[in-house]
């Protein structure tokens, strides 16, 4: 969950739905975090004592819907990453964190995207796409800002949790899209063989 990101997910595990009572009946929060896989597979659900990365983005309940099956569809708008201190189980079967928000003070601002290629992530991101067949609707991102265009990017992409947990934590919007843009190429060069793959 980067800063200023906008998605909308679903909540259905028992305690997960604990958690977005727990979020709704007061500051509307919750952190969104990777565990740490480590190159194993990942098993489903998701273990309470799997190892966790300890950044996170913290996600802001801008509205929600509960369904006749008992799911919450929840519309999320991203405030700011966070640093895990300390964590616990909560009784109610999901993990909660006392987290510091210092480090990560300029999420709080605008981010500048000056510097950023809007034309050339979206091509390079068409090319990803259709070379993975992922079905994406360009015409619904024609005018998406380029820091939306940009981690919608990352969120979509064939990248491993340790890639997407670099572009989390690099210092802002123009270190995450040299980052993307980089694994981007050297996949391409792996796939069609005219490079190892390496940047020096």
């Amino acid at each position: 969950m980067f800063p200023r990101d906008r998605i909308v997910i679903q909540a259905f595990e028992p305690r997960y739905l604990r958690m977005v009572n727990h979020a709704l009946a007061g500051s509307r929060l919750f952190g969104i975090i990777q565990p740490r896989e480590d190159g194993t597979t990942p098993t489903h659900p998701i273990p309470n004592d799997c190892p966790l990365y300890s950044v996170g983005g913290a996600a802001y309940i801008q509205a929600f819907h509960e369904t006749d099956d008992e799911r919450y569809l929840l519309q999320l708008t991203g405030v700011s990453r966070f640093r895990i201190t300390s964590e616990a189980l909560d009784q109610g079967g999901y993990r909660r964190a006392t987290v510091d928000w210092d480090e990560f003070k300029p999420d709080f601002d605008p981010a500048d995207c000056s510097d950023l290629d809007h034309q050339g992530l979206l091509t390079a991101l068409r090319r990803h796409a259709q070379t993975h067949s992922l079905k994406v609707n360009w015409d619904n991102l024609a005018d998406d800002a380029t820091e939306m265009l940009l981690h919608f990017g990352i969120r979509i992409c064939q990248l491993d949790n340790r890639e997407k947990q670099g572009m989390l934590e690099a210092g802002g919007v123009v270190e995450r899209s040299r980052m993307l843009l980089a694994s981007l190429a050297m996949k391409e060069a792996e796939r069609s063989g005219s490079g190892s793959g390496s940047i020096n």
